[in-house]
């Protein structure tokens, strides 16, 4: 499966990817397949349309206030080139227990375990 990211995110993938493996499953043990019923996105739209958008600017107005510039991304110079600078692929994998804690982690913050290692690299 491929998708371009503005159409599916890493919440979005999970839902997709826990569905079918239901689908896969009862197929398998030939149980009848069945979902929960689906909210309409027009049900988000009307909770979005309700919410107080001054409160809104507000909560972000405090929150980010003690950000003064962007922080830069990181570049490789030409002198650290020049110096020797090597660029590197690190591969590694995460036992189930600390991908546990991970995934709890993201989903006590309302975020993905995607967003969390990117935040944490």
């Amino acid at each position: 499966w491929s998708h371009h990211h503005i159409l599916m995110d890493g919440w979005c993938l999970g839902i997709v990817l826990q569905e079918f493996m239901h689908f896969y499953q009862s197929i398998h043990s030939g149980n009848p397949i069945s979902l929960e019923p689906v909210r309409p996105y027009s049900t988000y739209i009307s909770w979005l349309a309700d919410q107080d958008k001054e409160e809104a600017a507000a909560y972000w107005k405090t929150y980010l206030e003690n950000y003064g510039t962007p922080s830069p991304l990181p570049r490789v110079t030409d002198r650290e080139i020049q110096e020797g600078y090597r660029r590197e692929e690190l591969t590694f994998a995460l036992d189930q227990e600390l991908t546990g804690k991970l995934k709890s982690i993201a989903k006590q913050h309302e975020s993905t375990l995607a967003t969390l290692m990117q935040t944490v690299w």
